[in-house]
């Protein structure tokens, strides 16, 4: 069965780990329209690739698919400090603008 299109968002949350940055902070990684299948691809390759601080000498990065779809990206620099983000997918289900439902009828 092919899924409909849909608007979705994919949003990076910092974490706080000890020696790293602050948690709590949210960031629009990115916006764009598919199907969940492509969301979810889209959602894995931004764990790969986003940018989890500014200056920030990454020398490695691990990737933890989560049990809710989620992921946890924690990513180790110079001298141990740690940068820590939850990768989440989201879709729109209302808009003001539509005035209206955007999905499944909610």
């Amino acid at each position: 069965m092919d899924e409909a299109r849909a608007r979705w968002i994919i949003t990076a949350e910092k974490v706080s780990e000890y020696g790293g940055d602050d948690g709590g902070h949210l960031e629009i990684v990115r916006e764009l329209e598919g199907t969940r299948e492509e969301v979810e691809r889209a959602l894995e390759e931004a764990a790969r690739t986003v940018q989890v601080g500014t200056f920030f000498q990454e020398r490695r990065r691990q990737v933890y698919g989560q049990l809710d779809g989620s992921y946890l990206v924690r990513s180790t620099g110079r001298m141990g400090v740690r940068r820590s983000r939850v990768l989440r997918a989201g879709r729109l289900v209302w808009d003001s603008e539509g005035q209206g439902s955007t999905g499944d009828g909610r």
